[in-house]
């Protein structure tokens, strides 16, 4: 493994998906569109039985980690996950993905944090969160010496659900600030968001990118619409790297604003696209590109993960090729 250049704190998920129609699902106690949080038993018995349910990795952080490790950056994730099922197929995913895992399951009794997607006829999903050992992440189980050392710093939004985590993300946030570590904030979820605006408020003073798609940073600013998004940050010095699906991204920094459109692609499932069009932006930025080519190649990514179901990208896709393909092809 090369030396760690990204090192992200996240959240260490197994999603599942399924079809369903209305009536099944309100003999699972669903409404359509619903997010409801329910215990391991609970969860484990509407997981039980379906046989047609597609499982794979997730965590916004940790898929951008992935993303990059194709695009042969050194990466490691902290994150908890359990020594049950779901925690070692977490693990084996991410190691065979060339992510470096920095901290390994434990054998508390909590499940790996876990969310079936139900999608009714109409695309309309319903969410079923359990969160498991995840919400028990804290400052014991970072290490100080990766955040030093690393160029760059992924912070999920999602952990701040975890009890405690205002009393010690300050201390790995000034680590960071005084090593000159990169800080860059996952916004990952706009309930999280949501929940969590003042807090998140007060961060943007502390970190160097903040990204999210166009949802989160609505809920986060309180606020609509590009412009007014834009207005809102006027004051601040933070760049923000904002998706808007198929109408591409926006990256807002301190001296100017501008758009990008999305890279045309087959269609086949939006999950992860950011988190890859993320990668794409970091890895231009490290190799010392602007921002339009940053955009540029976040959008490429993007594209990729659209066209494939799930979290990850097939090996089909060389995502070193896309990288040096267009980077050599613009201008810096």
């Amino acid at each position: 493994m090369s030396q760690i250049e990204v090192i992200g704190i996240g959240s260490a998920w197994v999603n599942r998906t399924m079809y369903t129609g209305p009536t099944h699902l309100n003999a699972l106690g669903l409404a359509a569109g619903e997010v409801v949080k329910v215990n391991r038993e609970h969860y484990r018995s509407l997981c039980r039985g379906r046989l047609d349910i597609f499982q794979y990795a997730g965590g916004s952080v940790a898929n951008t980690l992935v993303a990059l490790s194709r695009l042969n950056r050194g990466v490691g994730f902290v994150g908890k996950a359990s020594v049950d099922g779901d925690g070692l197929f977490f693990q084996n995913d991410l190691m065979a993905n060339g992510v470096c895992m920095l901290l390994q399951p434990c054998d508390e009794d909590m499940a790996t944090s876990g969310c079936l997607v139900c999608y009714d006829g109409h695309g309309v999903a319903s969410k079923v969160v359990h969160l498991g050992v995840s919400k028990t992440l804290g400052l014991v189980d970072m290490s100080m010496s990766d955040v030093v050392s690393a160029k760059t710093l992924l912070v999920e939004a999602d952990i701040l659900d975890m009890p405690k985590l205002h009393e010690w993300l300050a201390s790995v946030l000034d680590v960071a600030r005084k090593s000159q570590t990169q800080i860059v904030l996952v916004l990952s979820n706009q309930y999280v968001v949501s929940r969590h605006r003042e807090f998140l408020l007060e961060l943007l003073g502390c970190v160097d990118i903040v990204a999210g798609n166009e949802v989160e940073c609505e809920a986060l600013l309180n606020t609509h619409s590009v412009d007014n998004i834009v207005a809102k940050l006027a004051h601040t010095r933070v760049c923000v790297v904002m998706t808007r699906a198929e109408n591409g991204s926006v990256v807002i920094t301190p001296d100017a604003v501008s758009s990008h459109d999305a890279f045309p692609c087959q269609l086949v499932d939006t999950t992860a696209a950011g988190d890859y069009y993320l990668a794409g932006f970091l890895h231009a930025q490290m190799s010392g590109m602007g921002s339009v080519q940053c955009a540029g190649l976040g959008s490429r990514l993007a594209a990729v993960a659209c066209g494939e179901r799930g979290s990850r990208c097939s090996d089909k896709y060389d995502f070193s090729h896309i990288s040096n393909s267009y980077l050599s092809g613009v201008a810096v």
